[in-house]
């Protein structure tokens, strides 16, 4: 614009008066660029500080300023409707382990026929699409005080308000996605959208982990941290959790000396996982007998293995 002399904003936001002096553009200018006059009942706050700007660094600069102020000034999308996500798995039961036996047949034989028909329509796509990819990152929600560590089962809570905030800001370039886990003290924590196959996007990990690990901060409580453990270290000895009322052992559910129910995702996937298990063992819990670590603590006459780990809860976060 500055080339053709013409120092005038194409914007309908803003109106740009030239400073004193400058000459006024060409008709035929005005009709290269597509700016039109403005009327003067459409200036605006926005237009008089851009010719006191004018004024000062000239039209050239005045107009790429303009454009950014428009920007900035433009008025904001409507909110997006909210949708509410619970879980995953959002239509449908889960099956129990005995009705699901005369079914298994089935889901096996279309399974491979699926996977087929998948890979033959493969053949057939063109070797242009691009690489997406991206990681994910599981938080144990803790609630820490002057004498102990527990875990704190506001895990559920804490992902639905993530979520509800996630939808209402999902017209920003970079955000985060929240998915539920296994274990009631934890969060999942992905990149709304993918990363790309481009260099750029590798400066985006590290950077979409920090968005992560911010926003989770601000839904817990003053007393509650979100370290990313392999394993919680008290896990299933004496009063370990915090946050729900019933805390006994030997639920229903897990059926476990050591573990409540309580612990484990109130969604109806994970507690029909942790019965059908149990129902394809015969109605026996499971027994993990990692080895023991051994150090100067360690008593001579303690086990080799560790015992007691007799739910699945052991093995997903804990």
């Amino acid at each position: 614009h500055a080339s053709l002399g013409v120092p005038h904003c194409s914007h309908t936001h803003c109106r740009y008066t030239p400073p004193t002096g400058s000459a006024s553009p060409s008709p035929r200018a005005q009709q290269s660029v597509g700016v039109h006059p403005l009327p003067e009942s459409s200036a605006t706050t926005c237009t008089q500080w851009l010719s006191e700007l004018c004024n000062m660094r000239g039209a050239a600069w005045a107009l790429c300023t303009a454009h950014v102020a428009t920007a900035l000034l433009a008025p904001p999308s409507p909110a997006p409707k909210l949708t509410q996500r619970k879980a995953v798995l959002t239509v449908g039961t889960p099956l129990n382990w005995p009705d699901a036996l005369d079914r298994l047949a089935y889901v096996r034989e279309h399974g491979i026929d699926q996977f087929i028909e998948m890979w033959r329509r493969s053949q057939t796509l063109t070797r242009d699409d691009d690489l997406l990819w991206g990681d994910e990152v599981e938080y144990a929600i803790l609630r820490v005080t002057d004498k102990q560590a527990k875990i704190s089962l506001r895990g559920p809570e804490i992902r639905d308000a993530l979520a509800t905030k996630e939808e209402a800001h999902s017209y920003r370039t970079e955000g985060c996605a929240w998915h539920p886990e296994y274990g009631r003290w934890m969060v999942e924590g992905t990149p709304s959208r993918p990363y790309g196959g481009y260099a750029a996007d590798l400066c985006r990990v590290e950077r979409n982990m920090r968005l992560r690990r911010r926003r989770l901060l601000s839904e817990l409580a003053e007393d509650e941290i979100c370290p990313t453990l392999v394993t919680f270290p008290g896990f299933g000895v004496g009063d370990f959790a915090t946050g729900c009322a019933d805390l006994a052992p030997n639920g229903p559910v897990a059926r476990s000396e050591s573990v409540p129910d309580a612990v484990i995702h109130p969604h109806p996937r994970f507690a029909t996982l942790t019965k059908n298990i149990r129902a394809r063992r015969g109605g026996e819990n499971v027994r993990a007998r990692p080895p023991r670590f051994v150090d100067t603590k360690t008593p001579r006459d303690a086990p080799t293995t560790i015992e007691g780990l007799d739910a699945m809860a052991y093995g997903m976060g804990a």
